[in-house]
């Protein structure tokens, strides 16, 4: 009896060894993809589409609350109320 002890013990240190391979496998694929997705992610950054930044906006002085872009004013703000003036 105490033989068919000692072999089945053998045999559960076997499969305990077969199933930490496994573990090890699936970490290693699961690296593998994951830096490939990583990978991937990077190469489209580098050269996808440039988002562009809206356009910033600002109330419009004198204009009782109308918006314009803020870089039409700060070009020149003198020109901005140049204009204006001569409207009215």
């Amino acid at each position: 009896m105490a033989s068919a002890g000692g072999g089945g013990g053998r045999s559960s240190s076997k499969a305990k060894m077969k199933e930490e391979e496994k573990e090890e496998g699936l970490g290693g694929a699961a690296l593998v993809v994951g830096a490939a997705a990583l990978a991937v992610w990077g190469i489209a950054k580098w050269f996808g589409s440039e988002e562009k930044e809206p356009e910033k906006m600002m109330k419009a002085p004198g204009q009782g609350g109308r918006y314009m872009p803020r870089k039409d004013f700060e070009q020149n703000p003198s020109d901005y109320f140049r204009n204006q003036r001569a409207k009215k």
